[in-house]
């Protein structure tokens, strides 16, 4: 996923910088919207393929059979719902082309420190919350992206940026991505 990620990231950055370059703000966040749609349907369509084939992909890359069975889950979560990965990428790409890294940089630090929270939590268990191992690794990684790309979200939203997002252009146009 991250190399996919990366790759729709510059994209989105190469589109968003044009149209901010050339003064067209309103397209520059025509083009943001269409690569979140886009982004968002790669990735939802891959993790589920990734939830459904968990177990297989541990064996395809040399897991025993005992092995991947029991650590499925943990490869399930980390694959199927990188969703999260793949817009915290997109979206820091859409910051960085309308020029501002800021934002993306503060996106990252809120996920990132997020999950140095999380992890010990989950992993081992603090006060009423039980120990859950690797999988509460992977559940605190994916939980801490996924509240950095809401932050994102609200930032998108936020009328004082170069790209200013409206939710109700939230529908597919091919024509912004030429």
């Amino acid at each position: 996923m991250f190399p996919i990620s990366i790759g729709l990231s510059m994209g989105a950055a190469a589109m968003v910088a044009r149209r901010i370059g050339e003064g067209d703000a309103a397209r520059a966040s025509a083009a943001a919207v269409q690569a979140i749609l886009g982004g968002g349907a790669i990735s939802l369509a891959l993790g589920g393929a990734r939830i459904v084939f968990a177990r297989d992909l541990l064996v395809l890359l040399g897991a025993s059979p005992a092995l991947a069975a029991t650590e499925r889950n943990f490869t399930a979560i980390m694959l199927g719902r990188n969703t999260s990965v793949l817009l915290l990428f997109l979206i820091n790409g859409i910051f960085r082309g309308a020029g501002d890294p800021a934002r993306a940089m503060r996106a990252r630090w809120l996920a990132n420190l997020l999950n140095l929270v999380l992890d010990p939590v989950l992993i081992f268990g603090l006060g009423p919350v039980p120990a859950l191992g690797l999988e509460g690794a992977a559940i605190a990684t994916t939980f801490s992206r996924a509240v950095g790309v809401v932050y994102q979200l609200r930032q998108l939203a936020d009328p004082r940026g170069l790209v200013v997002v409206r939710w109700r252009q939230a529908r597919l146009n091919m024509s912004v991505l030429t």
